[in-house]
């Protein structure tokens, strides 16, 4: 596949985390990183849904792929908080509020389906 298709798979899963499916988008986002499994960028949105799933071992290890290619990343923080003190389902709302207010929404949509 080429790196246009791991984008398209990595940019749906933008979309399904914003639209609070974090399920949804670490699967799209599984798929980017497969198709482009160097590309650091896609590996951390892999291993940021599945945090929001609570699947911490993977995203610890994932988050140590990243943080190995690129040492000084933003990814070292994320590796801290993985283990930290707010449920991954508390992320996921406050980050969601926080981008739905910078476009403008008052709240983020329930699903992906509210879109339609």
């Amino acid at each position: 596949m080429s790196f246009s298709g791991a984008a398209t798979f990595d940019a749906l899963g933008t979309l399904y985390a914003y639209c609070d499916e974090p399920l949804q988008a670490s699967q799209m986002f599984a798929r980017a990183v497969a198709a482009a499994p160097t590309h650091s960028g896609f590996l951390y949105n892999l291993a940021t849904a599945q945090r929001m799933v609570g699947k911490l071992e993977e995203a610890e290890s994932n988050l140590d792929r990243v943080i190995a290619a690129k040492p000084d990343d933003y990814a070292r923080t994320t590796r801290a908080r993985t283990s930290g003190h707010r449920p991954p389902s508390e992320i996921t709302s406050r980050s969601s509020r926080r981008y739905c207010r910078h476009l403008g929404f008052r709240e983020p949509p329930k699903s992906a389906s509210a879109l339609h």
